[in-house]
């Protein structure tokens, strides 16, 4: 959880530096994030969460674009097609050969968190669009069996911004993908062609922290914004994160939500 603190200290020094910018635009949104997880690593099971999303989002637009952004999404996360389930721990015995026992419920109602945060600076292409680099923090925590299971990142993206107008209002089409990261990954496995271990909580892999490029990750990120007349806007926000190091894993996450403009 760590990181995850780090996450929002971010979000408090960001909030104070843009603070001082009034020709900026300030929102808060609200929506619901539906994530799927997949880390064989782990569990050979697709973890689906349902979670509910609050953010903020900053920007301002001139000759140079500049944006902020943070959002948290808490929730529950649970095996696809399996459920909420319970399990008995038996503890090994003690010096006098005996056993104690105690009941766990495996992914309970809050299960699931996700915290994000991204500063991006871009210059100006064309009119209303904006090519440039963003840097983002981002933390996943939940449960994977009877563990925790959390992914970490944070690097520099390219980042991309457009501004269209459709209808009466007008469409906003923020792009990242990053460039240079440096992820955090359970360094632990279940996996069955690792050593067998009387513990698969031994079985240690080299997984704690490291530096990858685009060859290694893929974490495309995708937000459209649309403005009608008014101070409420409606938005998506979609994320794929495909990584290898050192198996597999993959995320998908998809947010819709409803913004209000200060």
């Amino acid at each position: 959880m760590k990181n995850l603190i780090v996450v929002c200290s971010l979000l408090g020094i960001s909030m104070g530096l843009f603070a001082q910018s009034p020709s900026g635009k300030w929102s808060i949104n609200m929506g619901y994030d539906h994530a799927q997880i997949n880390d064989p690593f782990s569990s050979p099971l697709m973890y689906r969460a349902h979670a509910i999303k609050v953010g903020t989002h900053y920007q301002k637009e001139s000759d140079v674009f500049t944006s902020f952004d943070f959002a948290l999404s808490i929730g529950n996360s649970q095996p696809v097609n399996i459920g909420q389930r319970t399990a008995t721990i038996i503890e090994d015995p003690d010096i006098y050969g005996e056993r104690e026992s105690f009941d766990v419920s495996v992914n309970p109602l809050l299960s699931f968190v996700r915290a994000r945060a991204s500063y991006g600076i871009g210059w100006e292409i064309a009119p209303h669009h904006f090519l440039g680099a963003a840097l983002k923090a981002e933390h996943t925590y939940t449960g994977i069996r009877l563990d925790d299971w959390f992914y970490t990142e944070a690097g520099l993206s390219a980042m991309y911004h457009g501004s269209f107008d459709v209808g009466a209002g007008n469409l906003d089409l923020d792009v990242q993908l990053p460039l240079l990261a440096f992820v955090v990954r359970p360094n632990y496995s279940s996996d069955a062609y690792l050593p067998e271990l009387s513990s698969y909580y031994l079985t240690y892999v080299k997984t704690a922290g490291k530096v990858v490029g685009l060859h290694q990750l893929q974490h495309p990120d995708i937000r459209l914004t649309y403005h009608p007349s008014g101070n409420f806007s409606v938005g998506y926000h979609g994320e794929y994160l495909r990584y290898q190091e050192p198996g597999p894993v993959r995320l998908l996450s998809n947010q819709v939500f409803i913004q209000y403009n200060f």
